[in-house]
């Protein structure tokens, strides 16, 4: 038999996850046959058992990035390696495919490590119909990663470029206050939180406040900020589109004096909010707000509102100790698709209960021995 993660690093390395000749291996059940029916090639003694299988509708895309938790056992995912402890397989393709794993939530007893984990595979859609469900499966099978994260051209680009992406608000006397999104992450800031770090995504927070382009003195002079920011900015292999999660807030204390923008504002007061980047991409919402409007040109640059003016006068106000969100993605015209469809989470799988062919109970949040549901470690009830 030929080892099926061989296969898949071997895809891998060419620029090819998920992909492969039918002749290599065949993984599949016939149809109607069961889930954990597969070809001879398949050996859990080299490949790793199946302990977890994940469904969710098949998105429109033949080829996407899946996204699931899974509760584990104490112990399964220590973190301070380099190896990856699962890959993802599919019915319908004979590699498995590389699989990032990131820690959501872990035991009260340190040395139980992760129990709860995330998993982000690039896997192919079999041939069916979007919306028809369909099912992968999670081997354990520790592993080095055999491919690097890297950016598309056009996102390298805009990421390098300072001032490239950068919120943009004005004050009731038309002050300009900014900030720039991506500094952080251009800059590779040692003290900006990494959320998520691997072959296929890259997510960090970038913390600050909009501060005034001009400051300037007087009682109808610029405030000493408006709102606190923090943006997730998420990042895709090779993909030509990237994430953008805002958290705005008028929640400063006054309490860090070495940072004037800390001050606490009662009332903020302001007439819009908008996204300030270049010409060529587009802002992608989750859905239709009457504040959100398409880019309009601003220089060499385009401005897209987030929060647009109520006109005649009127201003927006943010009480202090409010917040509010926004999800975006900016894509290139030519990746749309595939942007709205990580938008909207087309990839988000669930794990299933059921049985491996060994007759032990697949991780899932109906396992009494990964019973990790919510704060208080509840199994999910048996509807059926």
């Amino acid at each position: 038999a030929v080892p099926i993660l061989k296969a898949a690093l071997a895809v891998a390395a060419l620029g090819a996850i998920g992909c492969g000749d039918d002749s290599l291996l065949s993984l599949g059940p016939e149809p109607g046959a069961d889930p954990f029916t597969t070809a001879e090639s398949y050996d859990p003694e080299i490949d790793g058992p199946v302990v977890a299988r994940l469904r969710l509708p098949a998105p429109g895309e033949g080829d996407f990035l899946l996204r699931a938790t899974i509760p584990v056992p104490p112990g399964t995912v220590l973190g301070g390696g380099t190896r990856v402890p699962f890959a993802v397989l599919s019915s319908s393709d004979p590699t498995a495919s590389i699989t990032q794993v990131e820690t959501v939530t872990r035991y009260a007893d340190e040395t139980g490590g992760a129990d709860v984990v995330e998993l982000i595979a690039r896997v192919r859609r079999p041939d069916v119909a979007p919306g028809t469900p369909i099912e992968y499966r999670v081997i354990h099978s520790p592993l080095e990663p055999d491919t690097q994260f890297e950016l598309a051209p056009a996102v390298d680009t805009l990421v390098g470029a300072p001032g490239t992406l950068r919120l943009v608000a004005n004050d009731p006397f038309g002050h300009r206050y900014e900030m720039d999104l991506l500094r952080g992450l251009r800059e590779r800031d040692p003290a900006q939180q990494t959320v998520r770090e691997g072959e296929l995504v890259h997510e960090v927070a970038e913390v600050g406040a909009l501060t005034p382009v001009t400051p300037v003195a007087g009682p109808q002079g610029t405030l000493p900020r408006m709102m606190g920011v923090t943006a997730y900015v998420r990042t895709f292999a090779r993909e030509d589109f990237l994430a953008l999660d805002l958290h705005l807030h008028n929640a400063y204390d006054n309490q860090d004096a070495s940072v004037e923008w800390d001050a606490a504002i009662a009332d903020l007061y302001f007439r819009s909010l908008k996204l300030r980047l270049p010409t060529g991409w587009q802002v992608l919402h989750p859905f239709n707000s009457p504040y959100s409007a398409a880019g309009q040109p601003a220089g060499n640059m385009q401005e897209a509102a987030l929060v647009s003016p109520l006109g005649g006068g009127r201003m927006h106000m943010m009480p202090q100790q409010s917040q509010f969100t926004r999800r975006l993605i900016i894509a290139r015209p030519e990746a749309v698709g595939r942007a709205r469809a990580e938008l909207e989470h087309e990839g988000f799988a669930f794990c299933i209960d059921g049985t491996t062919p060994q007759g032990d109970r697949l991780w899932s949040w109906w396992n009494p021995a990964t019973a990790r549901y919510l704060p208080q470690n509840a199994r999910l009830p048996d509807l059926s």
